[in-house]
């Protein structure tokens, strides 16, 4: 697909009435309009890029800061501000943080109490109702490093999409809570992709109406993958259709 072909997922919560925020250390045009010439429909309403020329290199293995603070702070900072500004709207935030993209796996560790003191401040101002939180990676420990003489290195060299993943579900309104947390439980141990999350997040959008929605294919853009499936159903990786696995980088799948 063409960079001018993209269609990303915060297009169709614009449409249902969220207010989209966005917050990254990750300072690259890829994440800016110029770089993909995209409509105002498909950028975020608020967006945040911290650009440290000190620090431009995202696997650097000293701290990341700014002002005196970690750029973690500065970035929930930010969503923290427009969550509290938004309190009575639709919303939808999303932040990238390169904490752990270098080769010590030391550097994460800072970032816990930030993670901790942003989401326990939300929660004590009850500020969480009705929402679904991610905490999600993208790969494991794929930076070159000493870890590389291990065994489980090479074994997460080749995990095809996510290390990690946590999903937090609070009062869904517009989800039958007990089924769909019943369903999340038991996909705990499946294989998924980043079609199931891309699905997942169409689901949230769209509440009980997603499964009326037609599948994404060659000529029709929607918030639902005919590749994955909704985190909110039950995945049967015996129901997986074999080339679904050849979407992936075969580095990744050996």
């Amino acid at each position: 697909m063409n960079a001018k072909d993209y269609v990303r997922i915060i297009k169709y919560a614009k449409q249902n009435g969220y207010i989209t925020c966005y917050s990254s250390d990750y300072c690259n045009k890829d994440n800016t309009r110029i770089k993909h010439n995209l409509s105002k429909e498909d950028m975020y309403d608020h967006q945040l890029l911290l650009c440290d020329p000190n620090r431009a290199h995202v696997n650097t293995i000293t701290k990341r800061c700014l002002y005196g603070n970690l750029n973690s702070h500065h970035l929930t900072d930010y969503i923290n501000q427009f969550w509290r500004k938004y309190h009575n709207n639709r919303k939808f935030g999303v932040i990238i943080s390169h904490d752990a993209h270098e080769g010590t796996m030391e550097l994460i560790k800072y970032t816990d109490e930030v993670i901790y003191n942003f989401l326990n401040s939300l929660y004590n101002d009850n500020l969480f109702k009705d929402t679904t939180i991610f905490l999600m990676s993208d790969h494991g420990c794929t930076n070159p490093s000493i870890y590389f003489l291990y065994e489980f290195y090479q074994i997460e060299m080749r995990l095809p999409m996510l290390y990690m993943l946590y999903i937090i579900v609070n009062d869904r309104k517009d989800l039958n809570y007990n089924q769909q947390y019943s369903n999340i439980k038991e996909n705990q141990q499946t294989f998924i992709t980043a079609y199931d999350i891309y699905n997942t997040i169409g689901n949230i959008i769209y509440g009980d109406n997603y499964i009326n929605i037609k599948n994404k294919d060659d000529h029709h853009d929607t918030p639902k993958s005919q590749r994955g499936k909704s985190l909110f159903d039950i995945i049967n990786p015996r129901e997986r259709k074999p080339n679904l696995y050849m979407y992936m980088s075969r580095k990744f799948c050996r």
